[in-house]
């Protein structure tokens, strides 16, 4: 009779673990989601900001070396080819930043899950 005992026990047991790591798991989904979605909003607001500001200072130089040239289509026709630079150098180095960016969120992934353990 002690046999059935056992069994029953080691399957409530089985239960109760297979439980426990369901719940640990979503637990940790969530934690990742939760995390990525701040780090998201975060990129976003700095981002918008950045444009902003990129924005306004491109049309105050603009402007500014229009006044300076006595044209005003100088002073952006300046300002577009200084972007148009910055479009060239970044399309030159995109591989290699990519590649970068990749390991960096690799990297940062992966010392997430040892901090994680270590907790």
């Amino acid at each position: 009779m002690s046999q059935p005992n056992i069994i029953e026990t080691m399957l409530e047991k089985v239960k109760t673990y297979i439980a426990v790591n369901t719940e640990l798991f979503t637990l940790k989904i969530v934690q990742h989601i939760a995390t990525a979605s701040g780090k998201i909003l975060w990129i976003f607001l700095v981002s918008v900001c950045v444009i902003m500001t990129i924005l306004f200072s491109s049309i105050g130089l603009a402007l500014y070396l229009s006044n300076c040239e006595a044209n005003w289509h100088q002073g952006f026709f300046l300002v577009s080819g200084v972007y148009l630079l910055i479009c060239i150098i970044i399309l030159l180095v995109h591989k290699k930043m990519s590649k970068f960016i990749g390991s960096k969120v690799i990297h940062n992934l992966l010392n997430q899950d040892d901090d994680n353990n270590n907790d």
